[in-house]
């Protein structure tokens, strides 16, 4: 019974040591997952500003290439 408190004891003290090692790297990644968070908002911001353009300039350029088949239509 001694034994097995020891192991456990011995466990114990290896599991909060790697805990205090580990600390600063669990505090860096959480600064980098919330920095993570913030640019990924950015980018979807971005990202449907940019696709809005994009089919803006698709509907145009249909519109566009519409006229011009309209007009050579007209022309033949």
């Amino acid at each position: 019974m001694q034994e097995i408190t020891q192991v456990v004891v011995q466990i114990e003290n290896e599991v909060k040591d790697k805990k205090q090692k580990l600390a600063p790297e669990i505090k860096k990644l959480r600064g980098f997952r919330q920095k993570f968070t913030d640019l990924e908002a950015i980018y979807n911001e971005k990202k449907k500003q940019y696709d809005a353009v994009v089919s803006n300039l698709d509907q145009e350029k249909n519109k566009l290439e519409e006229e011009v088949k309209t007009l050579f239509e007209d022309y033949k």
